[in-house]
């Protein structure tokens, strides 16, 4: 949310799509209060903010009753939720916000993806299961090596590649993720094939940022 008051458009969006979990990162206002405000437009059950977390720098609300969402993980980039529904397979969800390229070098964003790739697989292995979905602000395209690469998060862009499972590299296997963001580069849409942007003074039109 970038810190920014947006409460009103993410209350819409969540109404408009009758979400049920929402992931947020920079947000401008206080737990509690952003709970309230999603609850606003809800025509079903309210939304309450998951378990807290240690760091709680990326926030998880959910429409389901508290006890059914356990919290597994939490550092100051990623933090882990099993959702465990009656009558469905229980899912992880892991939410992320990764450093920026205005700070990190390439090398650097992808040793930081392979480090908390690594540790989801340890989450995964200790709920059972790898039925994960994983969102966030990565702050890097899907073609690099932290997300598209065997050590990092290994994350594809076909439902037909990633439904054969996983990929062996040295003999080790490597789990796939589908990356659906490829469908936003590229021809995908009228806007430029990309999103970092950033501007200390004046762009090259000559108008300040």
């Amino acid at each position: 949310m970038n810190r920014k008051p947006l409460e009103p458009l993410v209350k819409q969006i969540v109404a408009a799509h009758d979400i049920d979990v929402v992931v947020l990162a920079e947000m401008h206002s206080a737990p509690f209060a952003m709970a309230a405000t999603l609850s606003e437009k809800s025509g079903r059950r309210p939304f309450h903010h998951t378990p807290p977390a240690e760091y709680e720098k990326v926030h998880v609300f959910a429409r389901f009753d508290p006890s059914l969402v356990i919290p597994v993980y939490d550092t100051g980039r990623m933090t882990v939720r099993h959702f465990v529904l009656p009558g469905r397979d229980s899912v992880v969800v892991a939410g992320v916000h990764l450093g920026s390229k205005m700070y990190l070098r390439d090398d650097q964003q992808a040793a930081r993806c392979v480090d908390l790739s690594l540790q989801l697989a340890k989450q995964e292995t200790k709920v059972g299961h790898t039925r994960t979905i994983l969102v966030g602000d990565f702050n890097v395209n899907p073609f690099e090596h932290g997300v598209a690469g065997a050590p990092g998060f290994n994350a594809v862009m076909t439902r037909a590649i990633a439904s054969r499972g996983s990929r062996a590299v040295d003999a080790k296997k490597h789990p796939f993720f589908y990356n659906p963001m490829w469908n936003h580069f590229g021809d995908g849409g009228p806007n430029p094939p990309g999103t970092y942007y950033y501007c200390s003074t004046r762009c090259w039109c000559g108008q300040r940022c």
